[in-house]
């Protein structure tokens, strides 16, 4: 793994028009050969340019988001997940259901159970 600089700087000779054969000696005492080809692939595909992503802070939820919220989590409830929800505006599905049991709102996450009653069971581990 090579620095942050030390890729700014390979990248910005390859922008500049170099090519790799020309750099290897340039950098060759603080990395391999088969480095610069990485990276100069990299920079080909865009790899190289694509900033990172920030995080974004934390948001507070308005009346007005609440009551979307409310209204697409409890009338719309067949077009609407909490994860679709919370996508839409930018928070995390957690807090959209603590926000949603400070209101009264009952949510939960569906629980599965065994569709066949004990009894019936044991008759048909009977009749094998």
């Amino acid at each position: 793994m090579i620095s942050e600089e030390l890729l700014a700087l390979i990248v910005s000779q390859l922008r500049a028009g170099r090519k790799v054969p020309e750099l290897i000696p340039i950098f060759l005492d603080f990395c391999k050969k088969t480095t610069l080809y990485h990276v100069a692939k990299e920079f080909a595909a865009g790899i190289v340019e694509k900033p990172k992503k920030k995080k974004q802070p934390l948001r507070e939820i308005d009346p007005k988001m609440a009551a979307t919220i409310i209204r697409r989590l409890t009338i719309n409830k067949a077009q609407h997940s909490f994860r679709s929800v919370a996508r839409d505006f930018g928070i995390d599905e957690k807090s959209i259901r603590n926000f949603l049991k400070k209101e009264g709102i009952n949510c939960y996450k569906k629980k599965k159970r065994n569709l066949i009653p004990n009894t019936q069971e044991v008759k048909r581990n009977f009749a094998v």
